[in-house]
């Protein structure tokens, strides 16, 4: 998509103008549909895990995580993220950090997820918002948000008491009429805020009937509108409008907020949201550049992170596994640097899903086949139509892996114990073999077999995955010295523990609650690591810029995090010896 051939596109018409000056907010629009829904919300959920800075700092007190984790880990764990989050803020607010340190918080994501700044400057974002502010705009904030279950009290953006802007938000997983966005029409002309109005009158924020009849105090025919938003659709609001969420199911509903305003405005980082005198930190945070000049100079402006790099141009990657979780992030990493990407999966409708992902955030060539990797006619084929539609295969990813089987080796049948051995090992050789003929031949290439946990060491009470992955392992080490003197390059990856759908079905479970309740304790403290380490890793590997020597194995990023799993006892609990 040339977002910049688009810009003509998008305007709001005068009577959807009129209306947002009436109310407060325009819309729904839509961006995309479901389907592309799900696959961006796993990709982008994995990036954010790598910036410990984009979690909001006031999404719960402190004393409420404890709460919740009183009884099952040490609290070691929050006084952790604690120090984090207040290095980071100190960096915001006074600029102190490594030469060069970029003035980021937690509505940064603009700058350190590039796929954001994409969004961000599409014209179904750019234009309407024109529409509004005028033409000269800029990005001050952005957002990815998750909430589930919750009561979000309402509450207008604090940063709009002090400037002028409007804000996008858009649906992007599990949003529908249990899981939207809630405004007050006409809220954006009130002098006083929902704090004030709680102040005054005592009502509570988080009941809408409570606030409702409060403020029909002063304004009788005060309405609710709940917004009739799915996956991919959005409204723009004013930034002083009255809203909150609308969440009353179970599902993790995410959404992602953009923020933009003129460039007149002088933006500052919230450190207080009470209104209606809120407190600003003294430094200036980064905003981005979308449209026309800035006459001011009054911010920090740095210009969008690209999404296309070229040091992959010309590359084929072929990915197993590539339609989700760990696989789809190596798959973006790669098509973000001009990669051609294939993709092998048995999910049809999930590997065509990925492919229009990649298709719309990178404008990157993708091919995809679907089928049972550890039948050898369907490699031969799917292989077959990646080189066919993108060109012969260049770098190889063996992603594909299964973990299904938890308890004692005994206490399985023969058939489930064995079943989860072809895919972690044969589909392995099967899809190295096809490729390494055509790599020999032309003398070069890389492959790369993600070996996960067990490679290393047993996993107690995963006997069949642990033997899967510690036979790819030494799989990957006769392959790299079969392959000596020919040019083509294989390594090992463990990807560490990473939140995917297959550990957090593990950590659900009836028998990970029996026999692996330390899978849930991780998951539920947020000791998982994020996708982008192993996907980082990979590139390197494949430019030869890591250390690692072919036919070993390479751990991404915070793996030693993974490994406190040995350290939590068997009711779940964290051992005070080996918790350092």
């Amino acid at each position: 998509m040339n977002v910049h051939a688009m810009l003509d596109d998008f305007h709001l018409s005068d009577a959807e103008i009129a209306f947002f000056h009436e109310n407060g907010y325009v819309g729904p629009f839509q961006l995309f549909d479901e389907d592309l829904g799900t696959s961006f919300d796993e990709l982008i959920l994995g990036k954010r895990k790598a910036f410990p800075i984009l979690e909001s700092p006031h999404r719960g007190s402190s004393k409420s995580k404890l709460h919740k984790l009183k009884g099952r880990v040490s609290a070691k764990i929050e006084l952790i993220r604690q120090a984090m989050m207040a290095r980071w803020q100190k960096i915001v607010r006074t600029g102190e950090g490594p030469q060069g340190w970029p003035r980021y918080w937690y509505k940064s994501t603009q700058f350190l997820i590039p796929e954001i700044a994409k969004l961000a400057l599409m014209p179904h974002f750019v234009n309407r918002m024109q529409s509004i502010l005028g033409q000269d705009l800029q990005l001050w904030g952005a957002h990815i948000m998750t909430k589930q279950s919750i009561s979000h009290r309402w509450h207008v953006d604090v940063e709009h008491s002090r400037w002028k802007g409007a804000t996008a938000w858009l649906g992007i997983n599990n949003i529908g009429p249990d899981n939207t966005i809630k405004v007050v029409p006409g809220s954006h002309l009130y002098d006083f805020s929902p704090q004030e109005l709680r102040d005054q009158t005592g009502c509570d924020l988080h009941n809408d009937e409570s606030m409702l009849t409060a403020l029909r105090q002063f304004y009788p025919k005060t309405e609710i509108v709940k917004m009739e938003l799915s996956p991919g659709s959005f409204i723009i609001f004013a930034g002083s409008a009255w809203h909150a969420s609308h969440d009353v199911s179970d599902k993790l509903r995410s959404a992602i907020i953009l923020q933009y305003c003129p460039p007149s405005e002088r933006v500052l980082v919230p450190c207080s949201y009470d209104m209606p005198n809120p407190k600003f930190l003294p430094g200036q945070p980064w905003v981005m550049p979308i449209s026309g000049k800035d006459r001011f100079q009054v911010n920090f402006v740095q210009a969008a992170p690209d999404t296309k790099g070229a040091a992959f141009e010309g590359k084929v990657v072929a990915i197993t596994g590539g339609s989700r979780g760990i696989g789809l992030s190596v798959a973006a990493k790669f098509a973000s640097l001009g990669a051609k990407v294939g993709l092998l999966a048995r999910d049809e409708l999930r590997l065509q899903s990925a492919k229009r992902l990649l298709e719309f955030l990178y404008d990157a060539d993708v091919s995809c086949s679907a089928g049972d990797l550890t039948d050898p006619r369907v490699v031969e084929d799917g292989v077959g139509k990646i080189e066919a539609e993108l060109g012969m295969v260049d770098i190889l990813i063996n992603n594909a892996g299964v973990f299904r089987n938890l308890g004692p080796f005994w206490e399985f049948e023969p058939k489930a114990w064995i079943d989860e051995l072809p895919i972690n090992v044969v589909a392995t050789y099967l899809t190295a073999r096809r490729v390494a003929k055509t790599m020999v031949a032309r003398g070069g290439g890389t492959i790369i077999n993600f070996v996960g946990g067990g490679a290393g060491s047993a996993i107690p009470f995963g006997s069949s995955y642990s033997t899967g992955k510690a036979a790819s392992a030494r799989l990957t080490e006769c392959m790299a010295e079969d392959c000596n003197h020919t040019g083509v390059h294989i390594y090992g990856l463990d990807p560490g523990f990473v939140r995917t759908n297959m550990t957090l079905g593990n950590g659900a479970s009836a028998a990970g609650a029996k026999w692996r309740p330390q899978i849930k304790t991780m998951l539920d403290v947020n000791l998982d690591q994020s996708p982008e380490y192993a996907a980082s890793l990979a590139v390197a590997l494949s430019k030869g810029e890591s250390s690692q020597r072919t036919g070993t194995i390479g751990q991404a990023g915070m793996t030693q995090l993974a490994h406190k799993l040995r350290y939590i006892r068997d009711d779940g609990r964290f051992s005070k010896k080996s918790w350092r």
